[in-house]
C-alpha cells in the first residue's frame, strides 16, 4: 500500500469518526426526559402514541418535546442532516 493511500485511509477514518461521533455526542448530552422520548420514537420505531402512553404524557407533550430535542440536535450539529441520518439508521 503506497503512503498515499494509508493518508487516505486514515483521512477517511477520522472524517467517519467526526460523522458518528458528533451526533452521538450530541445525544448524550440530551435531558433524561429527551432521550427517553427520543429512542423509542427513532430507534424502536414507536408511536408518539404508544411513547406518550409509557411515558404517561398527553401527545401533545411528546410531540412537542421531540420537536424541541429534533431542533436542539440540529443546532447542535455542525451538519443539520447528520442528526436525522443518525436517527434513521436501526
Amino acid at each position: 500500500m503506497s503512503d498515499g493511500a494509508r493518508i487516505d485511509t486514515r483521512k477517511r477514518s477520522g472524517l467517519a469518526h467526526h460523522y458518528y461521533a458528533q451526533p452521538s455526542n450530541a445525544l448524550a448530552r440530551l435531558s433524561l426526559l429527551r432521550q427517553n422520548l427520543l429512542r423509542p420514537a427513532f430507534f424502536e420505531g414507536l408511536t408518539h402514541e404508544e411513547i406518550g402512553f409509557e411515558a404517561d404524557l398527553p401527545l401533545g407533550t411528546v410531540k412537542s418535546h421531540l420537536r424541541r430535542t429534533l431542533m436542539s440536535l440540529r443546532d447542535s450539529i455542525d451538519d443539520p442532516g447528520t442528526a436525522l441520518r443518525l436517527l434513521s439508521h436501526k
